[in-house]
């Protein structure tokens, strides 16, 4: 029987905050390297809350860095194929 909230069992596997966090991740490409939070939620299509505590996530997990305008762009967590330290 399907699950109502997540009609594909297929999915039901899946974490969804993971899945976001993968998502953010793949917003960022060569041509477009820094986003803001608010950018984030809209692409996500989630509440600006939720997307800061991805983003803070990503952040302390160094996937991540938060620029001096307050945008974020890809960390050296992301850019290490070892991940975070």
């Amino acid at each position: 029987m399907a699950n109502p909230v997540n009609p594909n069992p297929v999915n039901r596997y899946c974490v969804p905050a993971l899945e976001r966090g993968i998502r953010i991740l793949a917003l960022f490409e060569e041509k477009r390297t820094r986003l803001s939070g608010a950018e984030v939620a809209r692409e996500l299509r989630v509440p600006r809350a939720s997307a800061f505590r991805l983003l803070r996530t990503l952040e302390q997990l160094e996937y991540l860095q938060r620029s001096e305008d307050g945008g974020y762009r890809v960390g050296p967590a992301a850019l290490n194929r070892h991940g975070p330290g």
